[in-house]
This record gives structure tokens, sequence and C-alpha cells, in this order.
């Protein structure tokens, strides 16, 4: 088993994640935005980084 917290993707800096919260075509409700954010304050995240990727399927 491994310590990699379930849905998270650990960075080449082997320090931080990355967490790819499902949407549906990229779009964020002010409710997942309030998720997102008590969850910075939760764990004291200082930055949070928000990007977009296009990926062929």
């Amino acid at each position: 088993m491994s310590d990699t917290p379930r849905g998270a993707i650990l960075q080449r800096d082997n320090e931080t994640y990355a967490i790819v919260p499902k949407t549906t075509a990229g779009l964020l409700s002010s409710e997942l935005l309030r998720k997102l954010a008590d969850v910075a304050d939760k764990y004291q995240i200082p930055v949070v980084k928000l990007t977009t990727s296009q990926r062929s399927l």
C-alpha cells in the first residue's frame, strides 16, 4: 500500500501533491471553489494553483 493520499499525484519534488478535482467541462461552481478553499485552510496550504490542460482521448 502506498503512502500517497487517494486522488493525489506526488510531484517531482517528492514533497507536494497535485489534486485533480473532477469537474464537468472544466467548470467550477462557487460551491466547489468553497470546498477547495476549506481544504486549503484545513491543511494550511499557502498556495493553490489552478491550471487547465488539453488532453486527447
